[in-house]
């Protein structure tokens, strides 16, 4: 299967050798589901990247994440809840 991924640059402050930019990335493609169909997938993130000058370029130091979406099919994916929160710890007797 074919994935093609896209990163547009929404806007960027350079304070000497750190840059703080807003980019937004969007990956489309298709995969297989667990019987074997195709489907189409797109999945879309807008994050504040905070980027470091350095000898070899500009290097991503931490990326947190805005917004994100994916879609199947042209369909919302629900989000997974997540794993269930830790137990809190009891002691032993």
């Amino acid at each position: 299967s074919r994935v093609s991924t896209t990163y547009k640059i929404l806007g960027c402050q350079v304070r000497g050798s750190t840059a703080v930019c807003k980019v937004s990335m969007t990956t489309k493609g298709r995969m297989a589901d667990a019987d074997g169909k195709l489907r189409s997938i797109q999945a879309t993130s807008v994050s504040n990247d905070t980027l470091v000058k350095t000898a070899g370029g500009w290097r991503i130091k931490a990326s947190d994440t805005l917004s994100e979406t994916m879609l199947v099919d042209g369909k919302p994916l629900a989000a997974s809840p997540g794993p269930p929160p830790a137990a809190p710890n009891r002691p032993r007797r």
